[in-house]
């Protein structure tokens, strides 16, 4: 079975080598290595070529700047394999990662393989009770979260998962949408504690840059998965519940940098939409989120200028 590794790279010079290494070394050999470099302004396009001159498996695509989603279904339109993973150019996999998750994906004959994932040095697991080969079948039944959706680190089959890609104008939540297309169009996913992902966090990562206008078109991603599930009522439950606690962040992450000034009718509609939400998904959350909520939905810019005062400590005392 052929796998696809597709990796996009833009402007990680430093990082983005010893990524490629631990790609190159996984114990898993049948490997198609696709690196589609978005643009990159400094060295990591010569650094990717000069690991593509030294090994067969790798294909280096050179392409104008157009965004990680862009990337990745140009990698995903270049790909010959019989499944596909995704790897960002900074982060770090064991190097039994893709031998991991191709065993429990022949074993179970799941169109989605899920790993567990690390991140400043914690673990992050399911919580799920593993069978003994280290795995949890879920079918659509079962589903009851969207936190086994919610990146895009994994294993796809293209037996059950073809003409699938990202929405290139949506630019958050992109990763959850895919994955929860994927999982729709395969019936069920494995997870598994077997492999994991390291996540490596930078402060100009793209996860860590300011709220702006393509942040903010997480709306358009929800649209989007409610399109998918139509009227599976219980399925929509999961969804809601996810994007509640995700636009109460993004709503929290607007008005503390003041992006509500800027803009307005984007907003507008976040708050709108947490309002309607909050009558059904607000009485989950303890007493003191439940308050510092009102607080941030009812008076941002009171909230805005005493987080401006104290120079950043009130989204600590507001966190969730």
């Amino acid at each position: 079975m052929l796998v696809s590794v597709i990796i996009p790279v833009f402007n990680v010079q430093n990082y983005v080598g010893r990524t490629i290494e631990c790609i190159q070394n996984q114990s898993y050999r049948d490997l198609e290595i696709i690196i589609v470099d978005d643009g990159s302004t400094d060295d990591s396009g010569k650094i990717c070529d000069s690991f593509a001159s030294h090994d067969q498996r790798i294909k280096v695509f050179h392409k104008q700047n157009g965004g990680v989603s862009k990337a990745r279904n140009y990698g995903l339109a270049k790909s010959q394999g019989d499944c596909f993973t995704f790897i960002d150019a900074d982060d770090l996999v064991g190097l039994d990662y893709v031998r991991d998750l191709v065993h429990v994906m022949k074993l179970y004959d799941a169109g989605v393989v899920r790993p567990i994932w690390e991140k400043c040095g914690e673990i992050f697991d399911y919580g799920l009770s593993y069978d003994e080969n280290g795995a949890f079948l879920m079918e659509k039944k079962d589903f009851d979260s969207m936190r086994y959706c919610n990146s895009i680190w994994g294993l796809y089959d293209k037996k059950f998962i073809s003409n699938l890609f990202f929405k290139e104008d949506i630019h958050l939540c992109e990763d959850t949408l895919f994955n929860f297309s994927a999982f729709l169009m395969a019936g069920k996913m494995a997870l598994t504690n077997r492999a994991c992902y390291n996540y490596i966090v930078r402060n100009d990562s793209v996860c860590n840059q300011k709220i702006g206008r393509k942040q903010l078109t997480i709306c358009n991603a929800y649209h989007e998965m409610y399109n998918l599930i139509e009227d599976d009522e219980k399925l929509k439950d999961v969804v809601e519940k996810f994007e509640f606690g995700t636009l109460i962040n993004l709503h929290r992450k607007i008005v503390i940098n003041k992006t509500y000034k800027e803009y307005v009718d984007e907003f507008k509609s976040i708050r709108k939409r947490i309002i309607f939400l909050k009558s059904k998904w607000l009485k989950e959350e303890k007493m003191s989120t439940q308050l510092s909520e009102y607080i941030f939905l009812y008076c941002p810019a009171i909230i805005a200028n005493m987080c401006y005062k104290v120079k950043g400590l009130l989204p600590f005392i507001f966190r969730r």
